[in-house]
């Protein structure tokens, strides 16, 4: 019968080599605590040695399947023999085809009982392989996990296995940059812990994941992360700052890393200045929206970014007329009149007329704006804003600005 090439049948907890008779798993040296394969699975195995006196086979298995199928021809005239086997045992089973053919709904470890080690040792020195196949459900405070791009990893010692392993959960949306900003994260998702389901099976300290989830890293989606970069604006508008620097004037990634608490880059939630501009306007209520959505759409983006001031929140626009540039200082939310500067239209001076109007508005904040105004030079200008009439005060503040820019 040495190496005939036959079919185990299995039906739940029985393994049929015919049709007349069928053996345990125990038997067949596996044990796990249901004992239980698919209706339907079957091994093909070649046989390595058949010991009639002892009823034993000792086999290699060729594959692991499912469907139904019958026995073949060759291993129907056998069936004699094959009835009187009681023992059969494996020169190795492979993990992922063990698990493909069994029910999935038993496993928490499958040990595979070392039987038969006489026939082992003629066939193949080495031991077979130690497995360990783990179905866990567990908790992970948020503070533990690691943000990553593309995903999210953390460590996690299980008891069925010596080692500490590490473990990754998949989400595009993840960035590394987010792991500053995991409080809001916290306080976006309501809970300080995430659940997560796992399937991973250990062989010879080969370590396979099957499966792994967290309905909470799930939930991190581009309109979750939205909600994380709001609340980090708004946490800078609230947030007073007594900063001692000299600088007045900040691009986007300035004012992001030096007014958030966490010192956040604006690249982790912003690709321009725009976005970031429409955000402020939707969460601040600023009667000057209009005003800020027309002048930014007047930018000229290509020559200057975009500038901010903090106090009072505000923003430095750069726009363009036919014979000069034109600096126009508008504020987020205080009542104040749209400033308004003239410079020659080279670009190349722009940084240089940009650090005047930063000295100039280093000015008007030390003193008095009514100083200014009764001293500023011809080249400074005012619109003033109609509070009680908003609509219309728009389009008259509109005409003025058509005007000035000539």
């Amino acid at each position: 019968m040495k190496d005939t090439v036959l079919r185990i049948l299995f039906r739940h907890d029985r393994a049929y080599l015919t049709k007349d008779k069928f053996l345990t798993l125990e038997q067949l040296h596996i044990s796990s605590p249901r004992k239980s394969f698919k209706e339907f699975a079957y091994w093909t195995i070649k046989v390595l040695s058949y010991r009639e006196e002892e009823k034993k086979i000792y086999c290699e298995i060729l594959s692991y399947d499912i469907g139904e199928i019958d026995f073949s021809d060759e291993q129907l005239r056998l069936a004699e023999k094959l009835n009187i086997v009681e023992d059969v045992s494996f020169k190795k089973i492979n993990s992922p085809g063990l698990f493909r053919t069994t029910d999935l709904s038993f496993d928490r470890t499958i040990v595979l009982n070392r039987l038969a080690p006489d026939e082992e040792l003629k066939i193949n020195p080495k031991k077979e392989p130690i497995i360990v196949i783990i179905d866990e459900s567990f908790l992970v405070p948020l503070k533990d996990v690691r943000f990553k791009d593309g995903g999210v990893s953390f460590t996690k010692k299980f008891k069925d296995y010596e080692k500490v392993l590490v473990l990754s959960i998949i989400n595009h949306n993840i960035k590394e940059e987010f792991e500053v900003v995991k409080k809001y994260f916290i306080n976006v998702l309501g809970t300080k812990k995430i659940n997560v389901n796992v399937k991973i099976n250990i062989q010879d300290h080969e370590v396979n994941i099957l499966e792994i989830s967290s309905l909470e890293i799930d939930k991190i989606d581009n309109r979750l992360i939205d909600d994380i970069k709001i609340q980090v604006d708004k946490s800078m508008l609230r947030k007073r700052h007594n900063l001692e620097t000299e600088k007045i004037i900040f691009n986007m990634e300035e004012f992001y890393e030096t007014f958030s608490k966490e010192k956040i880059k604006a690249s982790t939630f912003y690709s321009n200045e725009t976005a970031f501009l429409e955000d402020l306007l939707n969460i601040s209520n600023s009667k000057h929206a209009t005003h800020l959505t027309y002048l930014s759409g007047k930018h000229c983006f290509s020559e200057m970014k975009l500038k901010f001031i903090y106090k009072p929140f505000s923003f430095i626009f750069l726009l363009e007329g036919l014979q000069n540039y034109y600096f126009v200082w508008e504020t987020l939310k205080t009542q104040e009149a749209t400033y308004i500067w003239s410079i020659p239209k080279d670009k190349y001076l722009l940084d240089q007329n940009l650090k005047k109007i930063e000295d100039t508005i280093r000015l008007i904040k030390d003193q008095t704006k009514r100083n200014y105004i009764n001293s500023a030079p011809d080249e400074f200008e005012r619109i003033f804003h109609d509070y009680k009439d908003l609509k219309n005060g728009f389009a008259i503040w509109k005409s003025e600005m058509a005007k000035i820019l000539k």
